[in-house]
């Protein structure tokens, strides 16, 4: 009896003790910190390139000055293709669970590209959380820029999208892998943020505007603006206006805390969009400071009535912009019918860009200025 325990403890203890059949070691992994996609000249491919980290020129003892990461590319039918016939080009393994960005280019988003990037969706070692952004022209260049501020083009482009969406206007609203797919699988019309290159550098602004998941045009940075006030994602936004109650020059009012609420009204086939729009913030800058102390309230005043009346031409002209320039839905305002009235949708989804054209767009704004600076 006492044998047959000692045996099973034996058994027991080499069960913990065993390894991991898969394991690889770190210094046999190649870090994937960016890929990026490119139409081919074939039809059926796609220019897929890694943008690989030198852990060794990155973070090693004695750290060189020469190149930090390595860009390879290949051409294939599809992404786990494309891996495959990296592999025969490098001695380590593919890592991509430190992905920072996916860039599509344009020529490729007018084509179609949700096909090619199916494999991010099932992957569970892609982060839900890695931004997708589309390029002005080939994606596979913009990793040929050595930032000032960062150790890869991947890594810096990820910042400007973590670090800024919230905080500047003209950044469209991030788009990661996780809102890509629900968008995808639910047939649901989006956009997703623009990245351009500058003489050294690259200018994340703007978006580009897909129907049935092919890019149909671009939103320019204050078209991308506007869209954020409607989707309910702006927390930072700066309104300039002139010759506010008759005193001449420039006011800069900074928006800090803005709320957006939209309800669908449906009647028959005529729906219409209830808004409300709350928003905060001081003003930052103004051009002529000389005015008298008693001419403050009324100048408040003004000035509140003067940013509610620029939100609600800005909500209107972006909207108008869906209806006519692009004719989609890419503020998803369909998705709100949807969750107040299924049965509705369920009978007219099929006809909702249709109905979308002739939508209506009712809008409350109330702005309040919480601050005028030290100086008044």
């Amino acid at each position: 009896m006492k044998n047959r325990l000692f045996f099973l403890l034996i058994v027991t203890y080499m069960l913990f003790l065993t390894g991991c059949w898969d394991v690889v070691e770190l210094e046999d992994r190649a870090f994937v910190l960016g890929i990026a996609l490119d139409k081919a000249e074939k039809e059926e491919d796609i220019v897929v390139t890694y943008q690989i980290a030198l852990l060794s020129q990155m973070f090693g003892e004695n750290p060189g000055g020469g190149e930090k990461v390595k860009n390879i590319s290949t051409v294939a039918p599809n992404i786990i293709r494309a891996n495959r016939q990296i592999l025969t080009r490098i001695d380590k393994v593919l890592n991509i669970e430190h992905l920072q960005v996916i860039l599509i280019g344009e020529e490729l988003a007018r084509d179609g590209f949700y096909k090619h990037i199916d494999l991010f969706f099932r992957d569970i070692n892609v982060r839900r959380k890695t931004n997708v952004l589309i390029t002005e022209g080939k994606a596979a260049d913009y990793f040929e820029i050595t930032p000032l501020t960062a150790l890869s083009a991947s890594q810096y482009i990820s910042d400007i999208m973590r670090l800024n969406e919230s905080r500047v206007h003209q950044v469209s609203s991030a788009v990661d892998i996780l809102k890509l797919a629900i968008s995808i699988r639910e047939g649901r019309d989006y956009f997703i943020t623009k990245v351009s290159k500058a003489e050294k550098d690259v200018v994340v602004s703007g978006a580009a505007v897909f129907k049935s998941n092919k890019m149909i045009g671009w939103l320019d940075a204050d078209e991308a603006g506007k869209a954020k006030w409607l989707i309910n994602d702006l927390t930072a936004a700066t309104i300039i206006l002139q010759d506010v109650n008759g005193i001449q020059g420039q006011v800069v009012f900074e928006v800090q805390n803005s709320r957006t609420r939209i309800k669908p009204v449906v009647r028959g086939e005529q729906v219409e969009f209830d808004v409300n729009i709350r928003t905060e913030g001081i003003v930052v800058e103004r051009e002529n400071v000389n005015f008298n102390v008693s001419e403050k309230a009324d100048f408040i005043h003004e000035l509140e009535e003067s940013i509610e009346a620029k939100i609600r031409r800005d909500c209107m002209e972006i909207f108008e912009a869906a209806q006519k320039k692009y004719e989609t839905d890419f503020l998803n305002l369909g998705h709100l019918v949807q969750l107040y009235n299924i049965r509705w949708w369920e009978k007219n989804e099929k006809q909702w860009e249709r109905i979308f054209k002739d939508a209506k767009l009712n809008l409350n704004v109330d702005a309040y200025i919480r601050g005028v600076g030290l100086t008044e």
